[in-house]
């Protein structure tokens, strides 16, 4: 096995290992629904602009979180992004 297979091998059971306690939060959908969704729509055909940036800033935290200990995705998209709704 070539070492950028054996690296991508290792990364898959790395994240099998820590995506699910962080899956079991996730109550609230994926990105790609919310924007379905019209959520982000503003009345004037917009988008929610504040609402939006939270929800950018947010994954770029997280993208983040996860590259400080040497983990990459590798497939980011808006139907992989999952949310947590908090209540209260």
């Amino acid at each position: 096995m070539s070492g950028k297979r054996k690296g991508a091998a290792s990364l898959a059971r790395s994240l099998t290992t820590h995506a699910p306690p962080s899956q079991e939060l996730c109550n609230g959908g994926s990105l790609a629904a919310l924007i379905d969704s019209g959520v982000l729509r503003s009345k004037h055909g917009g988008v929610r602009l504040l609402l939006a940036l939270h929800l950018l800033l947010d994954v770029a935290k997280g993208v983040r979180h996860w590259h400080a200990r040497g983990l990459a995705h590798g497939d980011l998209k808006p139907g992989n992004v999952l949310l947590m709704v908090r209540r209260g």
